[in-house]
């Protein structure tokens, strides 16, 4: 048998069904305004960051360095820093980034670095510099010697270097003749930054200095990081055969404190001058004690203008070339006794 109850429904007021209908609809209601950048909903967001940094030296106490130029890759995104060292990139899109500063005389030391969304990614730079070589120069020698009785070449290189970061920076100097598959390393002297180095002919591959006229020669130089400088090439232009020959005084006893040097004159087919070198002798230890260069090639003598003590003493004349190149005489002794 089946119910004969009446189901009551509770009637809705017309005001709230209104309402209700408003509510779910779109449109009745206005959205609520969105304009937050970094809002993905908004119709201004822009999904980017923003980049800044510095650029200082690579050693302590760190100094900034200007006007180099910083590169975001993907993208190519280039900028400069400024008298401090700082840089800025803007709205950059949001990702994984290479940063690179580069300037000429410093290497370019990559890194890595993460922009994010609304956020300022900072970063520091450290650029090594590298080594200057502000010259290089290369030369022959050729000396006449007593004994051996055969005359030794030699293959003269001397270089002034500097550094950004300091000249302790310099970890390594050497110099090269490729194609004669050559490299001997240059020693630091006392006076800072400049480095030298003879080789004598029976150390070439060769062991024939003539061999190396005309081959490019080139330095290396490396720093502590392992980064390096390699010079443009240089060249031998000249051996000079002839060497000078003394006159007197040889082995003579002088009884004056300014004696006068004289030599045999010298033909050569190019332009040349004299240098001229007096020595001091004591308990077997050499000192250059007087020198004169720049001598016109008509110059046969030459009277030293320094008082010499009583002592032992070598002298030696030698012609120099435009380019440095010198042949020597052998060495001519003689001693002052000043009663």
């Amino acid at each position: 048998m089946f119910s004969t109850k009446k189901k009551h429904r509770r009637a809705v007021p017309a005001g709230k069904v209104v309402l209700l209908f408003c509510l779910c609809s779109p449109g009745c209601l206005d959205s609520p305004e969105r304009s937050n950048p970094i809002d993905p909903n908004s119709d201004n967001f822009e999904n980017v960051g923003r980049i800044s940094g510095t650029t200082l030296s690579f050693y302590q106490p760190f100094t900034a360095i200007a006007d180099v130029e910083v590169r975001l890759e993907p993208g190519s995104i280039v900028t400069q820093t400024d008298q401090n060292g700082d840089f800025f990139f803007d709205k950059i899109p949001v990702g994984e980034y290479q940063i690179a500063a580069s300037k000429k005389g410093f290497a370019a030391v990559p890194d890595t670095l993460k922009v994010e969304l609304g956020q300022t990614t900072n970063i520091q730079l450290n650029l090594d510099g590298l080594p200057l070589i502000s010259s290089f120069v290369v030369n022959s020698g050729h000396i006449s010697r007593w004994w051996p009785q055969t005359d030794l070449f030699l293959l003269e290189v001397r270089t002034q270097l500097d550094d950004p970061d300091g000249l302790n920076d310099i970890e390594m100097v050497k110099l090269e003749i490729p194609e004669m598959g050559f490299a001997d390393t240059l020693q630091a002297l006392q006076s800072r930054g400049t480095y030298t180095k003879t080789i004598r002919e029976s150390s070439l591959p060769e062991k024939n200095l003539q061999r190396v006229l005309g081959r490019e020669i080139r330095l290396q130089v490396q720093d502590r990081v392992g980064f390096g400088t390699r010079s443009e090439p240089k060249f031998l232009v000249r051996i000079i055969d002839s060497v000078p020959d003394f006159e007197s005084p040889i082995g003579d006893t002088l009884v004056t404190a300014n004696p006068v040097l004289r030599w045999k004159a010298i033909s050569l087919p190019f332009d040349f001058t004299f240098r001229v070198e007096v020595v001091r002798v004591d308990f077997e230890i050499s000192n250059l004690v007087w020198s004169s260069s720049g001598l016109p090639p008509s110059t046969t003598s030459v009277t030293v203008p320094d008082a010499l003590p009583s002592g032992t003493y070598f002298w030696t004349v030698a012609a120099v070339d435009d380019f440095g190149n010198c042949s020597r005489s052998k060495e001519a002794s003689f001693t002052i006794e000043i009663n």
